[in-house]
Order: C-alpha cells, then sequence, then structure tokens
C-alpha cells in the first residue's frame, strides 16, 4: 500500500481507528467519525456513499417543519460526496468491490477523518484509495478533502464524480415520511468554481456552497472545473485530487451578497492551499487542547476514550455564535431533531465553563435571547415570570413532539414538554453555575441574573399553597426519573426550585450593595417589589420535601414509596442494568424504578445542601432503583460514588458514560452523539476522581482516583485565572497562573491555603 496520509496524522493515542468494514457498523462510525467546528457539522461518511449510508450535514441553529410534527435541524446538502468509476462501470466502493484493506482514523488532536482501502476487482485488478479530510477549525466556512488515486496492477482510466449532493433527506419519525428541507434555488458553474445555492422550504433561510477541485499527477497541476471528469493512470502512477469547499448559511438573511461571499471564501482557500489550510486548522486545535486535555498517567484506553468525549463536546459547541445550543445528539445527527435540552446547561456547560467561558458564555446567551418566548409560554400556561420549554430550536418555544416509538416499535404519547418543568431552574442554575465560576459580573448583571429572578417569578406562580400540611407544593410533573408521569411533589423538581426562589432573593441582596442602580432597575422592569421577595424566600424555605423520618430516604416524589418494591438484580458485561422479570413498559409506572438519576441527580448539582450520610444512604437506596435507560445516568451516579471512595463502582459507571458512544452501549449512536454523556463523563473525571468544586464560593479539590491509575494532569480556568493541577494518590501539585501578584484561597485534602501567583503549592494526602 502506497502511503500518502501517514505523514498527517498524530501518535496512535490521538487515533481512533476502524480496521474493517462492516456494513452494520456502518450508521454507528457515522457518528464516531464526524467533523466539525461548531458551525457545522459532518457525519463521517465513507465518500462513495454505500447502500445504507446516513449522510448528514448540519449547521448548527438551521430548523425547519415542512411535512415534520415539529421544528428539527435540517440535513442539508452534503459536500463531500466522492465517487470515482473504474472501466466498465465498476465503482471503487465498500458494497461494489471486494476490499482487501481497509482502515479509518479519526485524528482527534487535529480534528481530521483519513482512510486507507484497498480494493480487488476480478477485472481490473486491484487499485489503492486514501482520503483526508477536515472543517476547519481556523476558518469555520471551510473544508477541505483530498483523495489519492493509484491503480496497483495496470494502467487505468477513472471517472470521477465530484459534487456537493443534493440527495439527502431528514429521517421521518413515527408517522412521518422522509423529508427534504430544502430545495434549490440556483446552480452555476462560475470559471473554475461550481456554486450552489438552497433555501429551506419554510423559513427561506439559504445555504451555499462554493466548489474547486485541483488535480495533481507527478509535477503536474490543474484545475478541474467539471463535475465529471477523466484521469488516466499507469500502474502504481498517483493522482492526487483536492477539493476545496467553502458554505454559508445564513440564518439571520443578512443583507450580504451570499454568493459573492461564498466564492470569496472559496478563493482565499484555493489561494492558501492545501498545506497552509492545514497547519492553520491544526493550530486552532492545538489551543483548544492545551486548555481542555487531560492527561492519564495508567489508564491508556480511558485517556483515549476520554479525548473521544472532548472532541466531540468541542465539534458540538457554538466557538462565536450566541445564538444556538447544543443539541442533545450535538451536530452531528438527526436524534431528537437536533433539539437542545437540560442537558445543554446540566451536562455540556460545566466543561466550557472551565475549559473555555467564551463557549459557555455563547451557550448561555442563547437561552438569554428567547427569554420573551418563555415569558409567552408561561403567560399562556397562567403563570409568571419565564417558562422555559423542554425542547427548544430556534425560537425558544415549546417543540416536544407529541408522539414518540418505544423499543417495542409502539407509538405513545410524549408529556414531558408539557410536565417536565425542572427545567426553567435548570437553566438558571446554569446561570448561577457560570457566575460563581467565571465572576464575569457584566454579563450576569445584564443577562444571568435577569434569568434567575424570571424563574423565581414563575416558581413563585406554580407552587400551589397546602392549608393542611402548611406547605407549597408542586403538583403534576415529571421528575428527572421520567418513568413516573402526572406525579406530585417530585423532590428534585421542589429542592431545585426551593433552591431558585432562595438564591434569586440572596444575590439580590448581596449585589444591590455594590450595584444599585443596575439591581433597582432591573427589579423596575421586572415589577418585583420587596414584597415578592419575602414571598419568594417564605415559598422556597416553605416547599414540601418528602423524606421518610425513619430511614432519613428521600422521597422520589409524593407516594413513590407506596409504589411496587422492585429491586435491580443483575446487569450485563457493560454494567448496565437487566430489567427484572415480569416488568415492561406497560407496567413499570407502577414499580420503584427509576429510569435514570434523579434523587442522585440532586446531589451532584446541589451537593452543599447534603450532608455526608444522606447522600450515602440515598445513594445506595436508589442505586438498586435506577435502570440508566439514559446515557446522563452513569456519569452522575460515578461522580457521586467516587466522593463516598467506592472507586471500583465509580470506575464502572464511569466505563459505562465513557463508551456510551464508543462502543454504542444504548444501541443509538448512528442518530448521532450523546451529548449528555459527553458532559457528564469530563464531569466524572473533574468533579469526581479530581474532586475539583466550587464550595462555599471557595475551590476545593479533594481527589479520589481510581486505584489504576497513577497521576491526573489538567488545567482549567477559575475567575480569569489559569490553574494547573497534578494529583496523585499521594499529592496533589497546585499552581495559579497569573501576570499580576494575585492571590486564590483553595481548600485541598480538606487543608485551607491561600496561594500566590506563579508558585507551585503541593499538598500531601494525609
Amino acid at each position: 500500500m502506497v502511503e500518502f496520509i501517514d505523514k498527517y496524522l498524530s501518535d496512535n493515542e490521538w487515533l481512533i481507528a476502524d480496521h474493517e468494514y462492516s456494513s452494520e457498523l456502518q450508521n454507528v462510525r457515522e457518528t464516531q467519525f464526524a467533523l466539525g467546528n461548531g458551525y457545522v457539522g459532518s457525519r463521517g461518511i465513507l465518500e462513495e456513499k454505500p447502500e445504507g449510508s446516513m449522510p448528514g450535514t448540519f449547521f448548527a441553529g438551521i430548523y425547519d417543519f415542512t411535512g415534520a410534527e415539529v421544528e428539527e435541524l435540517v440535513n442539508a446538502p452534503e459536500p463531500f460526496h466522492f465517487k470515482v468509476m473504474a472501466p466498465e462501470g465498476e465503482k471503487l466502493g465498500a458494497a461494489a468491490m471486494n476490499i482487501v484493506k481497509h482502515s479509518r482514523w479519526l485524528d482527534m488532536q487535529k480534528g481530521l477523518l483519513a482512510r486507507k482501502t484497498v480494493y480487488s476487482s476480478v477485472n481490473h485488478g486491484k487499485f489503492d484509495y486514501q482520503s483526508l479530510r477536515f472543517i476547519s477549525m481556523s476558518n469555520p466556512n471551510i473544508a477541505v478533502i483530498r483523495v489519492y488515486i493509484t491503480p496497483l496492477d495496470k494502467k487505468t482510466e477513472f471517472t470521477i464524480r465530484s459534487f456537493v449532493d443534493t440527495s439527502v433527506f431528514n429521517k421521518g419519525l413515527v408517522t412521518e415520511g422522509d423529508k427534504k428541507h430544502f430545495h434549490i434555488e440556483e446552480y452555476e458553474k462560475k470559471g473554475n468554481n461550481n456554486y450552489l445555492r438552497v433555501e429551506t422550504l419554510e423559513k427561506e433561510i439559504p445555504i451555499s456552497y462554493a466548489t474547486r477541485i485541483v488535480v495533481r499527477k507527478g509535477r503536474k497541476k490543474h484545475v478541474e472545473s467539471h463535475r465529471v471528469f477523466k484521469i488516466l493512470l499507469r500502474k502504481n502512477e498517483t493522482a492526487c485530487i483536492t477539493k476545496y469547499i467553502s458554505f454559508i448559511a445564513q440564518r439571520n438573511k443578512l443583507q450580504k451578497d451570499i454568493k459573492k461571499e461564498t466564492l470569496k471564501l472559496l478563493k482565499n482557500a484555493t489561494t492558501n492551499g492545501f498545506d497552509k489550510l492545514l497547519e492553520s486548522h491544526a493550530s486552532a486545535w492545538k489551543k483548544i487542547w492545551q486548555n481542555s486535555d487531560i492527561k492519564i498517567k495508567g489508564d491508556n484506553d480511558a485517556l483515549k476514550a476520554l479525548r473521544f468525549n472532548i472532541y466531540h463536546l468541542v465539534i458540538s459547541s457554538p466557538h462565536t455564535d450566541l445564538d444556538v445550543g447544543i443539541g442533545a445528539k450535538g451536530l452531528v445527527g438527526e436524534g431528537y431533531r437536533g433539539h437542545v435540552f437540560w442537558d445543554s446547561e446540566i451536562f455540556d456547560l460545566p466543561f466550557f465553563i472551565y475549559t473555555n467561558p467564551v463557549i459557555a458564555k455563547n451557550l448561555l446567551m442563547y437561552r438569554c435571547r428567547r427569554i420573551d418566548k418563555a415569558r409567552e409560554i408561561a403567560r399562556k400556561k397562567g403563570f409568571m415570570g419565564a417558562m422555559f420549554p423542554w425542547e427548544s430550536a430556534d425560537k425558544g418555544v415549546e417543540v416536544t413532539p407529541s408522539w414518540y416509538k418505544d423499543i417495542k416499535g409502539k407509538i405513545k404519547q410524549v408529556l414531558t414538554g408539557h410536565l417536565e418543568h425542572h427545567i426553567t431552574a435548570d437553566i438558571a442554575f446554569g446561570m448561577y453555575h457560570y457566575f460563581q465560576a467565571t465572576n464575569d459580573i457584566r454579563f450576569f448583571l445584564k443577562y444571568g441574573l435577569e434569568i434567575i429572578l424570571s424563574a423565581a417569578q414563575f416558581w413563585a406562580s406554580r407552587v400551589k399553597y397546602n392549608k393542611k400540611m402548611k406547605k407549597y407544593e408542586i403538583l403534576d410533573v415529571i421528575s428527572p426519573d421520567e418513568f413516573h408521569e402526572h406525579v406530585n411533589n417530585s423532590a428534585f423538581t421542589n429542592i431545585i426550585a426551593s433552591w431558585n426562589l432562595k438564591i434569586a432573593v440572596t444575590l439580590v441582596k448581596t449585589l444591590r450593595r455594590k450595584f444599585p442602580k443596575q439591581i433597582h432597575a432591573l427589579l423596575d422592569r421586572l415589577k418585583v417589589d420587596e414584597k415578592a421577595m419575602r414571598q419568594w424566600f417564605k415559598i422556597g424555605s416553605g416547599i414540601f420535601i418528602p423524606v421518610s423520618k425513619r430511614t432519613g430516604i428521600i422521597e422520589s416524589f409524593q407516594g413513590y414509596f407506596k409504589r411496587k418494591n422492585v429491586s435491580i438484580k443483575e446487569s450485563d458485561h457493560r454494567f448496565l442494568p437487566i430489567m427484572p422479570k415480569g416488568i415492561t413498559n406497560d407496567n413499570i409506572q407502577s414499580t420503584q424504578l427509576i429510569k435514570q438519576a434523579d434523587i442522585i441527580m440532586l446531589f451532584h448539582v446541589l451537593p452543599e445542601m447534603f450532608s455526608y450520610n444522606q447522600k450515602k444512604i440515598n445513594f445506595y437506596f436508589y442505586e438498586t432503583k435506577t435502570m440508566h435507560q439514559s446515557s446522563l445516568s452513569a456519569a452522575i451516579h460515578g461522580i457521586i460514588a467516587s466522593e463516598f471512595s467506592n472507586l471500583n463502582k465509580a470506575y464502572k459507571y464511569f466505563l459505562l458514560s465513557l463508551n456510551a458512544d464508543l462502543h454504542d452501549v444504548y444501541g443509538n449512536t448512528k442518530n448521532g452523539i450523546h451529548a449528555a454523556s459527553l458532559g457528564g463523563t469530563w464531569q466524572v473525571v473533574f468533579h469526581g476522581f479530581c474532586g475539583i468544586r466550587i464550595l462555599g464560593n471557595i475551590l476545593h479539590i479533594d481527589p479520589h482516583l481510581p486505584g489504576h491509575w497513577k497521576n491526573v494532569n489538567l488545567v482549567f480556568r477559575l475567575k480569569s485565572h489559569k490553574i494547573s493541577v497534578e494529583i496523585n494518590h499521594k499529592k496533589a501539585s497546585v499552581k495559579l497562573h497569573a501576570v499580576k501578584r494575585e492571590h486564590l484561597n483553595i481548600v485541598v485534602f480538606g487543608r485551607q491555603e491561600r496561594i500566590a501567583a506563579n508558585r507551585l503549592y503541593t499538598f500531601i494526602n494525609k
């Protein structure tokens, strides 16, 4: 096999490899090997698009709903399409010819997708096919694919077809058929360039592409202006074909000439050339990894898998856009229609808060810019303040579909959009967490505090006062558990609503001393007075929390203990619980079985509210009830188990979350990446094993490393500071990096210290 792409690839510790083509795993690999830069995501399909392939090109924030029940992320034209035909119409492709050798690599360090395949044909011998592609992280509107073709046995004339493929569509869900959300508005061959503009059907959003193909044989190079062309190659002679791609998705319909801008971008890209574009792209990724990599010594498999999770977080996130969130399936699949859930604030946001606060702020701005829609939702439902939708797309209205198919193919009604209200407090928590870690007072006074206060207004109007109990209740909800619907007084919902109400009052009191004018103006605008805030605090302090006085176990919801007492007895080889005999989706509501982290989630989100013993008692009670039928569940259990130093159990949960997509644990990776699991996995290492948290507004580091891990190295951001940490089982070394003579109060292994900038401090674990 001729070696062309090897020189571009990183060391093995950065590579996710696949050395055998499998039609059964094709769609899973397409998700795993996806490329992106936050502006656009592209599934890692084979260029020839074998039968059964699920191509997907998704521009952040581009939704449409023609033929669909609700808005969904548009599957846009696919730019990497590349078909090579040998004589007599034989296609070089995974399903069309025999494969002698086949390997693909996702290079996570540089954001590259590389491939080597040797094909064998009965009539025409062997052919070596190699490709390398990337979506630029430094130039978000540029992508490049380079293909090398070599006949290994004899002289061959190939027919090459490469264009932007408009035959793609969104797959139909439930009762829908397949849908195409765009139509072609313009196609033009302009000089050596090909130009295409499509427009979404309902919202008329233009998406434009321009491409140029450069062919090189030996020292000769020429621009190929046709989408279909021929190349004659001698035995062992190689053609290097480079396709430059520019694209613009004009979501806000700017007045710029989209065609002119797209062609200008293409011209700049081709002028720079492949090597300069790749160098700039790789340099941008290098900076990202300098701020986000976690080095684990003693567990190479976990190190590579963790990088895989971080890589997919990065390519799904808005690096510059203030108007998009991270969908539940990232930017690389149609799962959940590209909608944004609580995953964004609770699971993914923390990674960016501590590694790239600019992106964290972008994610929060997505919510801030939709607060008026949240107010409309609240008003229509008869509540005050702002009520955020369970599933959100581009406008911020509720887009949860009404129906879904369960694992047995039964069509069932979806109630989460009507009843899973805790998301409003989750978003408020995200705003607070960002402020707590960054001290970005400008953002908080202008946007964040308004979200928290508006959410408090909602909860104050959402509760009902029970005169008999002399408590406030929140009735008829779905908790994070989600197996049980129409429940009263969900502990998670009630406790996080209580927190929301009380923190709103506390923040106003604290910030009013230093920023009286801004706080007064905000309260005035929201029509919040002292009486209202006294009522908020009263409600927050008086919300009913169902707890067993005898055992200290927090009841998941009122009446939960009266449900059938069913416990999980066994797990499969992946540590995933097996459904107890006799329990089905039809009768599970009558049991105490939990879908995913619920009470345990509280201990992670609001750790200071609960004692060590409270957490421990409840953890071991609910662990035997939790089915982990969601990818967001295992990570939370791993974090809490590590707090109890039950590291064997914590590590098993970590592996379950870590490999959710690498091993297709839940059987639906083909539909997109599990974004919540990505962020949750990172949090197991950061908050769990490394024990890094802000408690009482002070940074705490209390590590509990798995036994076989030798040490962990990482850097993170805190209140404009860069902090580097090295941890092993005996000690933790901490360094505050700063230009000025700054100091920081920290607590490591329970010992408080005031550390100065640019000095290394070592703490011993006694």
